[in-house]
């Protein structure tokens, strides 16, 4: 319903969704947090996340790029660095303690990618680059997704780069958020490129 353009009443569904799954809606919330963001609706977005995390595990780092893609959404990327911060710290702690297939399973497929988009919104455009260079190399070994790649590019200005590997996150991945590339918030600074309309036109997006 989104995709089609009808993100209210999407917003509406998993809102009741929401209220039948009672506490163990985390993953619900964060499905709803995306839309009202999606919708604009900022407030209701980060009461949402927030009640999402009252019901999360204190090591669950699921929320951090949520957060993020709400504050850039916002026009706030500083407000997201304190969490970026927090998330990069116990994924360190994390490195030192568990094996490779337990660290994936705490944190979300964007959070790293979020990670180069927001330090390079704030000018750190080395560590965007960086940031972008190691996903490259962990999308090769199949540990982050061509989307988590593109969205890392944006954030060091490689903007070319970064609509190539959505067209891998959509045509050889099939990512199912392919769906979403003409309203997904990080992508936003992609919209007035050419090759970025070319891509959307091809997976009949508006």
């Amino acid at each position: 319903l989104a995709a089609m353009g009808s993100v209210e009443q999407a917003i509406d569904i998993l809102r009741s969704a929401v209220s039948h799954f009672a506490r163990n809606s985390i993953a619900v919330r964060l499905d709803l947090a995306m839309l009202q963001i999606i919708g604009k609706q900022y407030d209701d977005a980060e009461q949402t996340l927030l009640a999402a995390e009252e019901l999360s595990p204190s090591e669950n780092l699921l929320l951090t790029p949520y957060f993020s893609i709400l504050y850039d959404a916002q026009g706030c990327p500083e407000k997201a660095v304190e969490r970026q911060n927090l998330f990069l710290e116990k994924m360190a702690a994390a490195c030192s303690q568990r094996a490779n297939d337990q660290i994936f399973q705490i944190y979300h497929f964007l959070s790293f990618g979020m990670c180069g988009l927001i330090y390079g919104r704030l000018g750190y455009t080395d560590y965007a680059t960086s940031m972008s260079r190691d996903l490259k190399s962990t999308n090769r070994r199949g540990n982050s997704t061509s989307l988590e790649v593109a969205i890392a590019l944006i954030g060091s200005g490689e903007l070319e780069d970064a609509i190539k590997y959505l067209e891998l996150a959509a045509f050889k991945d099939d990512d199912p958020l392919s769906m979403w590339f003409h309203i997904f918030p990080p992508l936003s600074y992609l919209r007035d490129l050419q090759s970025f309309q070319d891509l959307l036109k091809r997976l009949h997006l508006p």
